[in-house]
């Protein structure tokens, strides 16, 4: 069993514990819906993927049943790696390049069909527009109830017309959608020497992941910026799909009774 001496520290979702050279992830009990095996199942996949690759993903070791290891949850037990994690305030520039150029490199991961990776290493959907479609309508009904105002409704019918607009991929590829820098492990040079905590990936549009960059780290996005020339139509596409990002951010604060205030200002600044 763990105990308060193996506490290590913790992240939005997990608290996290160390023994010997192991780190164990236990989800906290306000988060529900991350108490699931196969959300850890999901997190195992994704990073097997990326370590078949060639990227330093961090092992899985062993999925604890619910109660196994501690009472009601489900445990993930990986390696435990060492270095230096930074909070995305204090990274460097030479640091955010670092995160920007391995999410280059894992966006050239093919994946078969399209949306969240599932335990099989393919994406839920057989296409983006499904994907993208999925995205809105399981949102709307949650905001619209809690934000009744007209804002919020001009920007869901915002994103439904733009489904019109959807590219029609044939090849999905390896979204992080998640690029904060508490997910990489860096030696003391700033090089990415270990990745931890890749659990909601999916296959898609590159460009989504760049939004996903734009939404969470616009410095970041400033750096994706100095190496890639966007097109207008490019632009236009990372515009709609970092509304997606804020109303999927949006509902999950909500669900979990987060503040939402900063989402809801960003999210109305940006649809204006």
């Amino acid at each position: 069993m763990l105990t308060k001496s193996d506490y290590l520290n913790e992240g939005l979702v997990h608290l996290v514990y160390k023994k010997g050279n192991s780190v164990f992830k236990v989800p906290k009990d306000n988060f529900v819906t991350f108490n699931s095996k196969e959300h850890f199942e999901i997190e195992k996949t994704s990073l097997d993927i990326l370590r078949n690759h060639g990227f330093p993903a961090v092992r899985v070791r062993k999925i604890y049943e619910k109660g196994e290891l501690v009472p009601s949850k489900y445990v993930l037990e990986e390696d435990y790696l060492s270095g230096i994690v930074k909070d995305n305030k204090d990274i460097s520039l030479t640091e955010r390049r670092s995160i920007v150029d391995i999410m280059l490199g894992i966006n050239q991961i093919k994946i078969p069909r399209f949306g969240s990776i599932t335990k099989e290493g393919v994406g839920i959907n057989a296409s983006w527009r499904e994907f993208l479609e999925n995205i809105i309508c399981d949102n709307t009904e949650i905001l619209v109830s809690y934000l009744s105002d007209k804002k919020m409704r001009d920007i869901l019918n915002t994103l439904h017309d733009f489904l019109n607009d959807v590219p029609q991929l044939i090849q999905g590829y390896f979204l992080l959608l998640d690029t904060n820098s508490n997910n990489f492990i860096f030696n003391e040079q700033g090089d990415i020497i270990g990745l931890i905590d890749v659990d909601h990936p999916a296959s898609g549009d590159r460009l989504y992941d760049y939004a996903a960059l734009e939404w969470f780290h616009p410095i970041s996005f400033s750096v994706l910026e100095e190496l890639i020339k966007f097109k207008d139509y490019e632009r236009e596409l990372m515009y709609y799909y970092s509304l997606l990002f804020g109303i999927s951010t949006l509902k999950f604060e909500i669900v979990n009774n987060l503040n939402t205030k900063e989402t809801m200002m960003k999210l109305y600044a940006k649809s204006i």
